[in-house]
């Protein structure tokens, strides 16, 4: 027992003791910066843990040792990963797997933070008509709009006095919920349903509700491709979508992801290149096939609708027919599966439907739909298909559509009796020489025959700034055969004007038609437009009109003088708004609109996304007409139009209203005194251009003869002045108020230190 017990004391005095030591690292050839490693009695390597993340090694399951309170990891337990220590560098070796995987993804959608807003408006498009031997008609359109953050009140209609004698026309009146945190609105009153391969659009009354991606316009709804690969390295990464460079990141080692790749519709190919520090360089290709019409895996497309068919809409204000309930449901399964249903009833008449649409490789999509119609007798049923083939690319795209219908299959939307339908086009892009398109639709129905309708087209670049556009159509019924050719030359002017010459020829008649036009500018402006017809059925006809446009409307004067006689049409239109307290005549408002406040201040300029579209009036407000709903728009203010003692403390902020509503943004400004102010050391020197003269918290530049223009003197002011590593201290008068741009100095700036 004693001779073992000395044997077992002389091995641990041999044994070797933990070595610490400073190495240089190099972690697959690539050097990272030196770490403090513990080297232990048996030679094994243990390492800071934050040095093995920085090294983007996978460690979620690796044990930690505690050395001197410090967590290390044992290289040894990272799977994949060999380690060699010489006398001063640490060698790693690891497989792709053995680092943390990097995931990019060029895609980041969020739910939008609105801006809050109340008001009202009407919109109001007031037209009148008087024409030789006829009687003169007026019309005015009117749409009044409530609005409370995402929640708007709207009802339209027409009041006319014509022929047909006096009468008003409602069109649509309803009340709509926006809910973009869940991508999903509500409609109580008039509304347009739903369509899709198997459903079909009508006008109705009633509530709908369901998934409404127009509220996430930033949003991807579609499967995007994405890249997957491996880098042993840190590696600089480029990425093209189709030849185009897109966007430039850097890779960390081991195993990577590149999701929602935004390509271009249809099929392209996206390359991802790759340069490691080493010089090596490696070209990843990936085609691929994105459409619309596939759903991201795990997104739902669906909506209800209950209410009443509309009838003689535009004819009657309240002419409700028979009463429906209906279903779709859209749900992207895969990438390239997207599956659908749909359910609909009117009491009598009953439709089911299911379809799908996929991607054939990265070539083309399918989609196939079947739907069954069941009415009160046993003899009622109907069965329909749906089958479509698409395919879009820059070298060749063309699309196939065809639907097949029993005498008996009824739905909502779709006018009884269609035995059959086709739809085919394909287009060719010619390089130089142009593109040529070609469109062949054709129907047929139990109880009225069968139309078909070719039609080809070419298009073709002859200059800079002239287009050829020619087409040519042939349409065929049980009455017989219609032919239609034209040709069209068009050529813009400049951003606003363009000029087309046009001729066409259809059952044996020419008509000649040379068009000139200038469009409205942005803001206020005029726009003008003459057209001269030659007909040989109709004689010579001239139409002229001007337009013009300011910050409360637009009014509109056409005339028109033909064999048949002559006529003179008159409009205006534009919008009543309530908001932020003030009631304000403006041009016609769109989907959005903004209310600029800069109180005090009239004559300044707005700019939308910096393009000018309002100016401020007397009372400082000015309105821009039209936003994008959902979406961060961006408002700023022509600082050049105020004055040097102007302080704007905001001149730009970004605004995201919501659909139908307005949003008041008020910016403020003050008037302080300001004068240029010229300082010197107190050798005599100028005070060096760069330097900064501090007030407070403000500070202003000093440029390269030792001015600078200061603002806040209302009293008299002591400043810092600092550059590099000096400072002095000035004290700054009141300035003359009398002068528009006074000036003060030289001034001493007194002890300057270092």
């Amino acid at each position: 027992m004693g001779l073992l017990l000395l044997l077992l004391m002389a091995g641990a005095a041999l044994a070797k003791p933990d070595r610490v030591v400073i190495v240089d690292v190099l972690v697959n050839d690539v050097a990272r910066k030196a770490s403090m490693v513990v080297v232990t009695g048996d030679g094994a390597i243990l390492v800071r843990r934050d040095d093995v993340a920085d090294w983007n090694l996978e460690i979620r399951d690796a044990p930690v040792e505690l050395v001197r309170a410090i967590a290390h990891i044992r290289l040894s337990a990272l799977p994949g990963v060999r380690a060699s220590l010489d006398t001063t560098t640490l060698r790693v070796d690891a497989t792709e797997a053995a680092f943390e995987g990097t995931r990019i993804n060029l895609q980041k959608a969020s739910v939008p933070v609105l801006d809050a807003g109340t008001g009202a408006y009407m919109n109001y498009d007031l037209s009148y008509f008087i024409g030789r031997g006829q009687p003169a008609s007026t019309a005015v359109a009117l749409e009044g709009v409530y609005y409370h953050d995402s929640f708007s009140v709207v009802n339209d209609g027409v009041v006319s006095n014509s022929t047909l004698g006096r009468r008003f026309i409602r069109y649509e009146s309803s009340m709509r919920w926006d809910f973009p945190e869940r991508i999903q609105s509500l409609v109580a009153g008039d509304a347009i349903s739903r369509s899709g391969t198997l459903a079909r659009a009508f006008r109705f009354g009633g509530i709908s509700y369901g998934s409404n991606f127009a509220t996430r316009p930033d949003m991807v709804t579609f499967a995007l491709p994405a890249l997957p690969g491996e880098s042993r390295i840190p590696t600089a990464a480029e990425l093209l979508i189709n030849g185009q460079t897109h966007s430039r990141f850097e890779l960390n080692p081991g195993p990577f992801e590149i999701s929602n790749v935004p390509a271009i519709n249809g099929a392209g190919e996206i390359q991802l290149v790759t340069r490691d520090p080493l010089g090596r360089q490696q070209i990843l290709v990936v085609p691929y096939y994105v459409t619309p019409t596939l759903l991201s895996p795990g997104l739902t497309d669906a909506g209800f609708e209950i209410g009443k068919v509309r009838e003689d809409f535009g004819l009657a204000s309240f002419h409700y027919g028979r009463g429906f309930a209906r279903g779709i449901l859209r749900r992207g399964m895969t990438p390239q599966l997207t599956i659908e249903g749909l359910a609909e009833t009117t009491g009598r008449q009953h439709v089911v439907g299911t379809g799908l649409t996929t991607a054939v490789g990265t070539s083309a999509v399918v989609s196939a739909s079947i739907a069954r119609s069941q009415g009160e007798g046993n003899d009622s049923a109907g069965t329909s298909v749906w089958a479509s083939l698409e395919r879009v690319s820059r070298v060749f795209s063309f699309g196939l559509r065809g639907q097949v219908a029993s005498r008996q299959f009824t739905q909502l939307g779709e006018l009884a009796g269609l035995r059959y339908r086709l739809n085919t086009n394909a287009s060719i892009p010619l390089g130089w020489f142009g593109t040529v398109s070609a469109v062949h639709a054709a129907e047929a129905r139990y109880n009225r025959g069968r139309v078909a309708t070719t039609a080809l087209s070419y298009q073709r670049q002859l200059a800079k700034a002239l287009t050829l556009l020619t087409n040519f159509s042939t349409t065929r019924t049980a009455d017989g055969t219609q032919n239609f050719a034209g040709l069209a030359l068009v050529m813009p002017l400049d951003a606003l004007t363009s000029a087309s010459l046009a001729s066409t020829r259809q059952r044996g008649n020419s008509e000649h038609v040379l068009d000139v036009r200038r469009n409205l500018p942005s803001d206020e402006g005029w726009a003008t437009r003459a057209r001269v017809t030659a007909n040989d059925a109709i004689g010579q006809r001239v139409d002229a009109g001007t337009t013009w446009q300011n910050a409360t409307g637009q009014w509109s004067a056409d005339a028109s003088h033909a064999r048949s006689g002559q006529s003179v049409r008159l409009g205006t239109n534009g919008s009543f708004v309530l908001a932020g307290g003030a009631i304000k005549a403006v041009r016609q408002l769109g989907d959005a609109f903004a209310i600029v406040s800069v109180p005090g201040y009239p004559g300044i300029d707005v700019f939308h996304e910096n393009q000018r579209v309002a100016r401020t009036d007397a009372a400082g407000f000015a309105v821009i007409p039209r936003l994008r709903a959902y979406e961060s728009n961006s408002v700023s203010l022509d600082t050049l139009k105020l004055s040097l003692a102007t302080e704007l403390s905001t001149p730009r902020r970004q605004v995201t209203p919501a659909r139908r509503a307005g949003v008041l943004l008020t910016f403020k400004a003050k008037t302080t005194r300001g004068a240029l102010v010229r300082i010197v050391k107190e050798n005599g020197d100028i005070v060096p251009a760069g330097a900064l003269l501090r007030i407070r918290d403000e500070f202003f530049p000093i440029a390269t003869n030792g001015e600078a223009w200061v603002t806040g003197l209302d009293v008299e002011t002591d400043a810092l002045v600092e550059w590099g590593a000096q400072r002095c201290t000035v004290r700054i008068p009141v300035p003359d108020a009398t002068k528009v741009r006074p000036r003060i100095g030289p001034l001493t700036c007194k002890g300057a230190t270092a």
